[in-house]
């Protein structure tokens, strides 16, 4: 039996980690996984030793005040590596938690470091290059580009095509507009706009408020238009409540939450109103 541990720190990791462990589980089916992660990867069949929900945050101040629990998550996922002694340790997406990771696993492993959707180095701090060829054993990237930026690092490179590309081609179960709008009791014809205020705690704080007062200005100019908030599973439907209470006349509007069920909401909508990130290609595509 093969043991992968396996670290997804945020809504869209959770989607690709469960990618990983569906596809890996078909090719060998006496892998095991277990690690960081949502519920798309308990799904697809990872034991969740910690849930992302727990450190589903950023932004400095924020990151400050979740420390302990951030501090927590690295100590249970490093004790059980020690305990279970995976063959491979994967780690995907979110650098800011998974290098540090990497660096505490390499005290107490000695599997090889798989790193998938790897940090966007070329974007912002460079220097984190080095630290990854110091953490890690192989890197398999989204863009294809990035194999030759990656070039001299020592780091073997593979550009594995970006999986949100193989999800919208390969899916067959995918509704078209007329079916989301039914499904979500939309009406047919209406102008529906959907808001996608993020996936952390802090990043919906500051906004959705922003994103209400978008859809105040919004009704008043198309009267026949609706609403729908796509709410990442890392965020607590009393936050988004506590919020809104904050708008009455937006609550007062035809305005649905839609829980799990993001790409439906895509779908659905005409136009949306989107926290930057992995949601803003989403939508794009």
């Amino acid at each position: 039996m093969t043991r992968v541990l396996i670290s997804a720190g945020d809504a869209s990791g959770d989607r690709h980690a469960a990618e990983f462990v569906s596809a890996a589980r078909r090719r060998n089916p006496d892998m095991t996984f277990f690690g960081l992660g949502g519920e798309e990867m308990r799904e697809a069949g990872a034991e969740l030793l910690v849930h992302q929900r727990e450190i589903a945050i950023g932004g400095l101040v924020e990151v400050v005040r979740g420390a302990r629990r951030v501090i927590s998550a690295w100590h249970s996922l490093t004790a059980a590596a020690r305990d279970r002694s995976p063959d491979l340790v994967v780690l995907v997406d979110s650098g800011g938690f998974n290098l540090p990771l990497a660096r505490r696993l390499r005290r107490f492993v000695q599997a090889p470091i798989l790193y998938y959707v790897a940090p966007q180095v070329w974007a912002w701090r460079r220097g984190r290059i080095k630290k990854l060829a110091r953490r890690v054993d192989r890197l398999a990237v989204i863009f294809p580009f990035e194999p030759e930026f990656y070039a001299g690092c020592g780091l073997p490179v593979d550009y594995v095509g970006h999986p949100l590309i193989d999800g919208m081609t390969e899916s067959t179960s995918r509704p078209d507009r007329e079916e989301a709008r039914r499904s979500l009791g939309l009406d047919a014809d209406a102008p529906v706009i959907a808001v996608f205020p993020g996936s952390r705690s802090n990043e919906v704080r500051h906004q959705l408020p922003v994103q209400l007062a978008a859809i105040e200005l919004l009704h008043a100019r198309a009267p026949r238009s609706e609403f729908l908030i796509a709410l990442a599973p890392t965020v607590s439907r009393d936050l988004v409540d506590g919020i809104l209470s904050r708008f009455p006349r937006a609550r007062a509007l035809p305005l649905k939450i839609v829980e799990g069920r993001s790409r439906e909401v895509m779908v659905a909508a005409d136009v949306g109103l989107a926290k930057p990130g992995t949601t803003t290609l989403e939508l794009a595509l």
